[in-house]
């Protein structure tokens, strides 16, 4: 399953007024550029539902960052009160702390990852 910008404007919840597709799609781009890197760089694959997850929450952080940028404050997009928040950079931390979190777990899940863990383990080596 892969995320689509759909999906994204969902989740986050802005029309095409506030954020065009391109920019949306950028957003995705360097999201999912920034899954699989992390993905990579142990070995893992960048599949699963929880690779996934990952890619919704640094898009969101990606298009939060954009909307800053362009001078759009959280504060200013509301919906019955309720608005997207209005400290940017702590936000934008929760959001890669969950998004490295979920690539943490699939990385472990990773048939690569538990592939390596079995040899170690066969040869008498610790795991790391």
């Amino acid at each position: 399953m892969s995320v689509t910008l759909v999906e994204i404007r969902n989740q986050i919840g802005v029309t095409t007024d506030v954020i065009d597709d391109t920019m949306l799609q950028e957003a995705l781009t360097m999201a999912e550029e920034y899954c699989t890197a992390f993905c990579a760089r142990y070995g893992a694959s960048g599949a699963g539902d929880a690779y996934d997850i990952a890619v919704k929450y640094m898009a969101q952080a990606n298009v939060r960052y954009n909307l800053d940028v362009r001078g759009i404050k959280p504060e200013s997009l509301s919906v019955g009160g309720l608005s997207m928040g209005t400290a940017l950079s702590s936000t934008v931390d929760q959001l890669k702390a969950l998004a490295d979190s979920s690539l943490r777990t699939t990385v472990l899940s990773s048939n690569n990852r538990i592939d390596m863990y079995i040899r170690h383990i066969r040869s008498g080596k610790t795991v790391r």
